[in-house]
């Protein structure tokens, strides 16, 4: 983004190369690797985001690197 910095983060639960608008995606949706996928992810976000916050050398420096880019 170019107002505030942004990341995304993909998970594996499908083989690779399926149609994500396909019934084989959204069948793997409710599977326990989709589950399991999820979990994992979600803890790496709020890991990420206890980082930044309780970091303040992490989030300035992120800060200043997202000035210098977005400039």
């Amino acid at each position: 983004s170019t107002i505030m910095p942004a990341s995304r983060l993909d998970i594996a639960f499908v083989p690779f190369g399926t149609s994500t608008h396909s019934q084989e995606f959204s069948d793997a949706g409710t599977t326990e690797a989709a589950y399991k996928a999820i979990k994992v992810s979600s803890f790496a976000l709020a890991a990420t985001a206890y980082d930044v916050m309780t970091n303040v050398e992490l989030a300035k420096n992120i800060k200043d690197e997202h000035t210098r880019l977005s400039s």
